[in-house]
């Protein structure tokens, strides 16, 4: 019999043959041998964003029960509970080292689980929507740090494989259907889809070739050092699964798999996948695991965000971002204050705004100023040409010099700017799907 290996809860993961029932029983069922837990393993969706956060048909179980906490009502309860919580928050946690964060964590401890503990390895989504796989143990726990390195990089592959489930949930039954590209387990390219895939061909096949070594000998021999190798995503971008034909041939399949949050106007779809994850609170290092490019490209792209929206920190950008995350209905009160949100043109737009000098920011001229107000109430540069009877290119060129002395880069940055009735500039704007 083969030594258990992380490796194998990765290749249950990414099983797209099995309903969603028998995918989080198999998921318990391979983590139990590794994750250990002597009175079992407890698997479970939740979305923090619905009510209840738990469905009673995505919870498994497996091993012997213990108590109130081997049910549907128990695992609830522990959800509700501000200890499990704060397990939500983190991809690797021990029960046990959080129950001191409140009376309420600490009186949930002792009234269910003690002298026990549990192991909870979480895999959370932007969108709320994750999944957990909690190990109980007869005593209190406290893993290696090795051990949990290993476990937080699961707990990647678990929410992208949840990811991928929903988004492939209408072709899970032949998991080729509309596969963008499939490959040879030596990573040769066999089939090209639709989408443009612009010189990342190359980045799928080392990913193939490393997936191989990884579910090699590799798995038991260095886990770690596997896990590394098969990485969350491909260049930010894909999911890699392998596929067995009819004739028992092998395939890699890779399928999009991005999120799909709000995020702010301006910004690469590369900066929006890194912003997801910078408001989850997740470093840099991990981060670049998750996307499956460097932490240096990770660091790039922050700076270029906290750039591109004006802001001056990490926290600023955690506080935008979450401000527009999918439960945010209005603005927290320490975003609102430099939050303008506002209608132009027909559409709801918020924009960022920040202190700046005044001096830097240019007189207009009669001219300008005249052709500003016909861009506040909408017009377009061929209307504005048409009401002074000008040419349109000298229309833009006025535009343009308009926006360089206001310091802005669109009209509806501008608007914004008219709108906030202060001496700030616009430092990001507005939030599209």
């Amino acid at each position: 019999m083969s030594t258990p290996s992380l490796i194998d809860v990765l290749d249950t993961a990414y099983r797209l043959d099995l309903s969603d029932e028998e995918w989080l029983k198999a998921l318990t069922s391979a983590a139990r041998p590794y994750l250990g837990g002597d009175l079992g393993v407890i698997g479970y969706i939740f979305d923090s964003e619905q009510s209840p956060i738990i469905h009673p048909d995505e919870i498994a179980f497996d091993g012997p029960s213990h108590g109130a906490l081997f049910s549907v009502e128990g695992v609830r309860a522990s959800m509700q509970s501000p200890t499990v919580a704060l397990l939500k928050k983190t991809h690797c946690a021990m029960l046990s080292d959080s129950v001191n964060a409140s009376p309420a964590a600490r009186d949930f401890y002792w009234a269910h689980l003690a002298p026990a503990d549990a192991l909870g390895v979480v895999g959370s989504n932007p969108t709320g929507r994750g999944i957990c796989l909690s190990s109980i143990f007869g005593a209190r726990q406290s893993p290696s740090v090795s051990r949990r390195e290993c476990l937080v990089r699961v707990a990647t592959h678990l929410a992208a494989a949840l990811r991928l489930r929903d988004a492939l949930a209408s072709v899970a039954a032949d998991p080729l259907n509309d596969a963008e590209v499939i490959l040879g387990v030596d990573g040769r390219t066999l089939h090209l889809g639709d989408t443009p895939h612009n010189g990342r061909l190359e980045a799928l096949h080392s990913s193939v070739l490393a997936i191989e070594k990884a579910r090699g000998p590799l798995r038991s021999r260095d886990t770690f050092q596997a896990l590394e190798l098969w990485q969350g995503l491909v260049d930010g971008q894909w999911s890699i699964i392998d596929v067995v034909d009819h004739d028992g041939k092998r395939f890699y399949v890779a399928h999009a798999n991005t999120h799909t949050l709000p995020a702010p106007r301006g910004l690469s779809p590369s900066e929006r996948g890194v912003l997801a994850y910078v408001a989850l609170g997740h470093s840099d290092k991990f981060i670049a695991y998750e996307l499956g490019i460097t932490r240096s490209t990770v660091s790039n792209h922050v700076v270029s965000i906290r750039r591109k929206l004006g802001l001056r920190t990490r926290v600023e950008i955690i506080r935008l971002a979450q401000a527009f995350g999918p439960s945010a209905d209005a603005p927290p009160s320490n975003v609102a204050s430099w939050l303008h949100q506002f209608e132009f043109c027909g559409e709801s737009l918020a924009a960022l705004t920040t202190n700046s000098n005044p001096g830097v920011l240019s007189m207009l001229s009669n001219t300008e100023r005249e052709i500003t107000a016909y861009i506040l109430e909408g017009l377009s540069n061929a209307q504005i040409a048409t009401r002074r009877g000008t040419s349109v290119r000298t229309v833009a060129n006025q535009v343009a010099r308009i926006f360089e002395k206001r310091g802005v880069r669109c009209r509806a940055e501008l608007a914004a700017m008219d709108r906030s009735k202060s001496s700030h500039s616009l430092a990001g704007l507005g939030y599209e799907p």
